[in-house]
């Protein structure tokens, strides 16, 4: 990996900063560290001159100083001329008392036996703690620690039960945070049920404008605006914000168009300056420039599609309100409140998004998962629930609910994931809808939509390029 641009960067910054002028005095900046973009000057790179590269697009930085070793793990991905980005990952192991130091650039492995105790006195290229250093000060006044998770300061109740209660718990939690955090479970009626209600509710748009979900494509953003304010916009038109996401026929069930119909409807009713705006969350992928399966990489490969993204700006800023409806795995903590919280705005260069959401820190995220259908489990939860009434909201600050393990798998990014973690680690609170197979049922799509119909044709075209390799 070049880094011309951004080591030279980085050694101009250091020259100045109060963190090498320490002498003998050795800084110990154990912790993680992360570049804050809207508070670097990163030199933009001219496409004329194809050898000067790259510039950073984010770098994570992780020390561990424990004299006599320092460990430096470096965490990044860099942008080309040609916009395209490039992983890089490198741990350093350093020593201050002359010992031999480690370089491993993804496994290409450096030994050098430098004394590394010059490395607080001499500004040498050749230091590697030098580097880091100035990787610091180039993230500058720019770093930032924002790695630890804060839980919201929302006093729910340990069971709210029945379906009215349980839906204003979760509006009382707005007066605490600004964004609650709903979990998917994909096509389960009893989760659409929830949203449903939720929105529904006379209150809710008192409490939250904004409502991010990860069942629509975010380059039809303008088209659902039209469809949300009441315009006449043709179904042929509207369909594509749920049937062009990145995930290929996963948005097909009723209850997506259900939820954009019901918000509609909502906005019927009220004035424009109440009125509910839906960001469509998801990469905005044109398929039909999507002809192998290397050219859908830029859109949802990775960690591309785990957050919401959106188009020409953040969507929702710091202080606004809004319900973000994903997957649980999309916004279970820690990622996703730390996420929120970070300073950087953008979310690719790639397709050129942004973040769908800024939160000031995770603390101003509330997070609720949803729990249904049989599964041995959940007599776990059962047994310490005195509710006998479902669905009941928990809460998972402090409960005894919050320390148990509820072993479960499920598919994630086309790999089996068996969930080992307590259930307070990742949520704020759940909403338990019982362990009958009646809670379980899923709102399958019509498979009329598939049958010798243009649209059937182009999901098989899509299901083809996602199955070669890419």
């Amino acid at each position: 990996m070049i880094r011309t641009i951004a080591f030279a960067c980085l050694l101009l910054t250091v020259a100045s900063s109060d963190l090498v002028h320490a002498q003998d005095k050795k800084p110990n900046l154990t912790g993680r560290w992360i570049l804050n973009q809207g508070r670097s000057k990163i030199p933009k790179l001219d496409p004329a001159n194809k050898y000067k590269c790259c510039y950073p697009k984010s770098w994570v930085v992780m020390i561990d100083y424990q004299e006599p070793n320092l460990t430096i793990t470096i965490d990044a991905v860099e942008v080309d001329y040609q916009e395209k980005e490039h992983p890089f990952k490198e741990v350093d192991k350093l020593t201050t008392d002359g010992r031999e130091i480690v370089i491993d650039n993804v496994g290409n492995k450096v030994h050098d036996s430098s004394n590394s105790e010059h490395l607080w006195r001499e500004h040498k290229m050749k230091n590697l703690l030098l580097v880091a250093i100035s990787a610091l000060a180039f993230v500058g006044s720019t770093a930032q620690t924002q790695d630890r998770d804060v839980r919201p300061d929302v006093q729910l109740p340990a069971e709210t039960a029945g379906w009215d209660k349980v839906v204003e718990g979760l509006l009382s939690a707005f007066d605490r945070v600004d964004v609650v955090a709903l979990a998917d479970s994909h096509w389960r009626k009893v989760d659409s049920d929830l949203r449903l209600r939720l929105i529904r509710h006379p209150d809710f748009p008192n409490k939250a404008r904004f409502i991010v979900v990860e069942f629509g494509n975010s380059l039809y953003q303008p088209i659902l605006d039209r469809y949300l304010q009441g315009e006449d916009v043709p179904l042929t038109e509207v369909q594509q914000v749920w049937q062009n996401t990145t995930q290929v026929g996963s948005k097909d069930s009723p209850v997506y168009a259900e939820f954009y119909a019901a918000v509609r409807e909502v906005n019927q009713k009220l004035p424009p300056a109440k009125r509910l705006r839906v960001i469509a969350g998801d990469p905005p992928i044109d398929w039909s420039k999507v002809q192998i399966r290397s050219d859908f990489h830029e859109f949802g490969d990775g960690d591309r599609r785990d957050f919401p993204v959106s188009l020409n700006q953040v969507a929702v800023k710091r202080g606004e309100k809004a319900l973000v409806i994903y997957g649980s795995s999309h916004i279970s903590r820690p990622r996703f409140g730390l996420w929120a919280a970070a300073a950087q705005s953008i979310a690719s260069t790639t397709t050129n998004t942004f973040k769908a959401v800024q939160v000031n820190n995770p603390g101003r995220v509330f997070v609720v998962g949803t729990i249904s259908g049989p599964n041995p489990a959940y007599e776990k939860l059962e047994k310490t629930l005195q509710s006998r009434e479902r669905p009941v909201l928990v809460s998972l600050i402090g409960t005894p609910a919050a320390a148990l393990v509820l072993e479960s798998s499920y598919v994630y990014m086309g790999k089996m994931v068996t969930n080992t973690l307590k259930l307070g680690d990742g949520f704020d609170a759940c909403v338990y809808f019982g362990n009958t197979a009646d809670v379980a049922t899923i709102v399958e799509p019509n498979p009329a939509i598939y049958h010798d119909t243009p649209y059937g044709a182009e999901i098989a075209r899509r299901r083809k390029i996602m199955e070669t390799r890419r």
